[in-house]
């Protein structure tokens, strides 16, 4: 506020959003993104998309119905295609790469697990990601695995993460994967589960 950065209060208030999304505070998670979408402050245009992506998020965490969560994502995707007249960094990490990934993550959460695998399936790889992002948004693709009942895939992605979210101090991935932790365990007699689960113990 004292250099006159409007933006950057409401971008604060999209980062702490993405906090309570490691929480699973879904109202908190949709409370404060309304909140930087709504302040008196005009946001860049990627900023936007972020706010609105995690309202987008919020909504579906709480059920509402995918027909809004996909307008919300449709208002997201427009804002970010408007992206190119921004004259600032901020959020410059956010891409149509990463816009992808995180409609993968509001498909998961609104009922729409298939369509989640898919994105995931196009969109993750090395070539494109940091070893730190890959591993992090590889367990929650891994989640979604479960979702769908593809259990040993799960336990193989989550498998692969391990030593990246490890090797980087990535306490958000590993604490990802502790939650896919809980969730396989009832398969823990499957040899890949079995694995996962062996060196998440040593974790």
């Amino acid at each position: 506020m004292e250099a006159a950065d409007f933006a950057m209060p409401g971008y604060v208030l999209i980062k702490k959003s993405q906090s309570a999304w490691d929480d699973r505070d879904a109202p908190r998670m949709l409370g404060l993104a309304r909140a930087a979408r709504e302040g008196p402050w005009r946001l860049p245009a990627r900023v936007m998309a972020e706010a609105v992506q995690q309202q987008a998020r919020g909504l579906a965490m709480l059920g509402t119905g995918q027909r809004q969560v996909d307008d919300m994502l449709k208002e997201a995707r427009d804002f970010l295609d408007l992206a190119a007249e921004d004259r600032t960094s901020l959020a410059a990490h956010y891409d149509t790469v990463l816009f992808k990934v995180q409609t993968a993550i509001c498909y998961g959460e609104s009922g729409r697990p298939e369509q989640a695998v898919e994105i995931y399936g196009s969109t993750l790889t090395p070539t494109v990601f940091s070893a730190r992002d890959l591993a992090y948004f590889s367990t929650l693709k891994a989640q979604t695995l479960v979702a769908v009942h593809r259990l040993d895939d799960a336990a193989l992605a989550a498998t692969a993460a391990i030593g990246a979210a490890s090797a980087a101090g990535s306490a958000r991935t590993l604490r990802e994967l502790f939650r896919l932790r809980r969730r396989l365990q009832p398969w823990h007699a499957r040899p890949a589960v079995h694995e996962f689960l062996r060196l998440m113990d040593a974790v």
